[in-house]
C-alpha cells in the first residue's frame, strides 16, 4: 500500500468521525453576540455598564460610549441575564435568549420623584 492510498484512507475516517459527531448533535456551543443602544426618555445613555451573565457567572460587558450603543461578542447560545449598571446601582435588568436576541435595545424607565406627604391641617 502507497503512502497516498494511506493518507487518504486516514482522510476518510476523520471526515466520516466529523459527520457522524454532527448527525448526533456532538458539536461544540457556537459563539455568539447582542449588542444595542441604552436610551431614557428616547436619549442615548451614555457610561453605563451593560453585563451579560449566565448560570451567576459574568460572560461580558460593555461601557456605553455617547451614543449609549454596546457590543458584547463571544458569549455563549442559551439564556443569560443582561444587565444595566449606573455606578454602583443596577438600573435595568432582563433575561434574554441567545442569538435570538441579537439585538436587543434597553430603555430605561426614568426614576420617579420621591412624592411629599401633604401637610396636615
Amino acid at each position: 500500500m502507497s503512502h497516498q492510498a494511506i493518507a487518504r484512507g486516514a482522510c476518510i475516517v476523520i471526515i466520516s468521525a466529523f459527520l457522524s459527531a454532527e448527525a448526533i448533535g456532538f458539536h461544540s456551543q457556537r459563539a455568539t453576540y447582542t449588542k444595542g443602544v441604552v436610551t431614557q426618555s428616547n436619549k442615548p445613555v451614555r457610561s453605563v455598564w451593560v453585563i451579560i451573565s449566565q448560570s451567576g457567572q459574568e460572560r461580558g460587558r460593555y461601557l456605553t460610549g455617547d451614543d449609549g450603543k454596546f457590543y458584547i461578542g463571544n458569549l455563549p447560545s442559551g439564556d443569560c441575564d443582561i444587565a444595566v449598571w449606573q455606578g454602583k446601582q443596577q438600573i435595568y435588568s432582563s433575561r434574554i435568549n441567545l442569538p435570538g436576541n441579537n439585538v436587543f435595545n434597553i430603555a430605561i424607565t426614568p426614576p420617579r420623584a420621591p412624592t411629599r406627604a401633604k401637610p396636615r391641617r
